[in-house]
């Protein structure tokens, strides 16, 4: 189901609960809004540069508030 979210004219992206970031350059221009998202999994390499991201592009994205599983995996960790 499309509709359209609060920001920026995206599209709503309904049946999507589970979600897996990278980092925050890939999410900059994300025209998607994932309204039903539970669970997120954040990916990265440690000694990666910029591996923070924002909670203001988080929450253009899906609603912060519902999430209920969040899973980290960091790859090259010794």
């Amino acid at each position: 189901m499309k509709g359209t979210a609060p920001y920026n004219k995206q599209t709503h992206m309904n049946s999507v609960h589970h979600l897996e970031l990278a980092n925050e350059n890939c999410m900059i221009n994300w025209t998607n809004y994932f309204p039903n998202v539970t669970q997120l999994t954040f990916k990265f390499y440690p000694f990666e540069e910029n591996k923070y991201i924002s909670p203001n592009i988080l929450k253009r994205i899906f609603p912060l508030e519902q999430i209920t599983q969040i899973n980290i995996i960091c790859f090259d960790l010794y």
